[in-house]
């Protein structure tokens, strides 16, 4: 009887360490994307995009009344308004404080937008940009048509969706071989910043983003990868791309979910996937979903 008993409890150990390990095993494999700040009440933030002080846009989660999609765009440009005193010192607004929204409505996945005169101002590439961008992160809108006092804005597109560019930075010597690549860095308050570069490179976007990522010289967009690093190769199927890198992917285990996150981010604005698979020596470290 002793030995029976002891056999079971024995086992009972062994399944439950097992148990404990492939949990534990699952989760620190597998990152969220959707940075989201969730707390025990299920409250829920929504993502914007804020000036900093370096006149960056960057991607910062906020807390506003959600309700139902509309009343989330008109929160969201109050919150976006230059006289909103909510905004952290370290940010600012820029939509014009006396912008009214002359119409508003949402039509298969279609904000269809007209806002005031007052909205164009001098410089109006980061308030069009920013508020666009904004909005395009509210679960629901796919597409925005803005109109500025009922007319398109000239020089923009009628209709934006998630290919608009934000952050632009040109880094060209000639006309050949244009290559428009989203990279994602991180600002001093963690957060990121995406930003569209146009370069001369017709190598596939993944190995620019990795080369644009090791080989950043801009001090207020900040990069945790090594320098080391190589992309040994990479392949996608099924709705899935596969990154095998050598060992210096992760030489600090402190910055490993910025550095995923980063690539990670940077690879789903470049292409239509569902998934990143990171390895290092083509042994599987983490997977990302969209």
């Amino acid at each position: 009887m002793k030995l029976i008993r002891k056999l079971f409890y024995t086992t009972l150990t062994t399944f439950t360490i097992l148990t404990i390990y492939t949990i534990s095993s699952i989760e620190d494999n597998t990152l969220r994307t959707n940075l989201e700040l969730e707390d025990i009440t299920n409250i829920k933030t929504n993502t914007v995009y804020l000036l900093n002080n370096n006149n960056y846009l960057e991607k910062v989660d906020i807390f506003i009344e959600k309700s139902d999609v509309k009343n989330q765009v008109i929160n969201i440009i109050n919150y976006l308004k230059e006289s909103n005193n909510k905004i952290q010192s370290n940010y600012n607004g820029y939509v014009p404080k006396n912008t009214n929204i002359l119409d508003i409505s949402i039509k298969n996945n279609i904000l269809y937008l007209n806002l005031s005169k007052e909205f164009l101002k001098e410089d109006f590439n980061i308030t069009i940009t920013g508020l666009i961008k904004s909005l395009l992160e509210i679960k629901g809108i796919d597409k925005v048509e803005l109109k500025v006092d009922g007319n398109y804005v000239e020089g923009y597109n009628k209709v934006f969706d998630k290919s608009l560019a934000i952050n632009k930075k040109y880094e060209l010597q000639n006309r050949n071989n244009i290559n428009k690549v989203v990279v994602y860095y991180m600002s001093k308050d963690n957060n990121y910043i995406p930003v569209t570069k146009y370069v001369n490179d017709k190598r596939e976007k993944v190995e620019i983003i990795i080369d644009e990522l090791k080989n950043n010289n801009d001090s207020n967009l900040i990069s945790y990868l090594n320098s080391n690093t190589k992309l040994i190769n990479y392949k996608e199927e099924n709705n899935i791309i596969f990154l095998n890198f050598n060992k210096y992917l992760i030489d600090d285990i402190n910055s490993k979910e910025k550095i995923i996150n980063q690539i990670a981010y940077s690879v789903f604005d470049n292409y239509d996937i569902e998934s990143v698979i990171f390895e290092i020596e083509e042994k599987n470290i983490n997977i990302i979903n969209k």
